[in-house]
């Protein structure tokens, strides 16, 4: 009964409704340069962050880092930044040496 018909709601809403709600905020979400990307469904592309938490990953986070920008994502509507959790190793200088500005070290 009334149970199934709430469950039958909450699976539109995860399944398809979250979808359409994340379409209709992005219509509204000013872009960043003015400049806007469409997929091909017409839906246009929001700027996204991706988070990297780390731990003394100096030796790694190249390779990582390196993954993220390497996706075929416009790099303007892409924000990397990466989460150190007290690392005693060089992380911050050698994210610096390897990506200047384009990637944010925060603590």
């Amino acid at each position: 009964g009334a149970f199934m018909v709430l469950f039958g709601a909450l699976l539109y809403v995860v399944f398809d409704g979250y979808l359409r709600v994340l379409r209709l905020a992005c219509r509204f979400t000013p872009h960043r340069g003015g400049v806007e990307y469409e997929v091909a469904t017409g839906a246009p592309l929001v700027t996204i962050c991706v988070l990297i938490t780390v731990h003394n990953e100096a030796q790694q986070i190249v390779a990582r880092v390196q993954n993220v920008l390497s996706q075929d994502y416009p790099a303007e509507l892409l924000e990397v930044v990466i989460a150190s959790d007290g690392s005693t190793d060089d992380l911050e200088s050698v994210v610096t040496e390897n990506f200047g500005d384009q990637v944010r070290v925060i603590h």
